[in-house]
């Protein structure tokens, strides 16, 4: 099971590493204050998902069934994708 948890956590490393890029790619193309307000948001949810990583996951593990279910957690916290 333990390794069936860290699947799913790297999976939703990687669906946030994708949509931090893609804010990336928003805010250079149009450096609207939203879009650096999107990035900015979108890097720290990266940095808190590696630094919970690193700390073995803690207590607090969110693990999305599909990437649908990321994506309106993103959504409900206020990332724009």
């Amino acid at each position: 099971m333990t390794d069936d948890l860290d699947l799913l956590a790297l999976a939703d490393l990687a669906f946030l590493i994708r949509a931090k890029e893609d804010t990336k790619r928003l805010m250079k193309q149009s450096p609207s204050q939203d879009n650096i307000a999107a990035f900015k948001r979108a890097k720290a949810a990266v940095a808190d998902e590696v630094a919970r990583l690193q700390q073995g996951g803690g207590t607090s593990m969110r693990v999305f069934k599909t990437q649908l279910d990321a994506a309106a957690f993103l959504r409900d916290q206020g990332f724009k994708i």
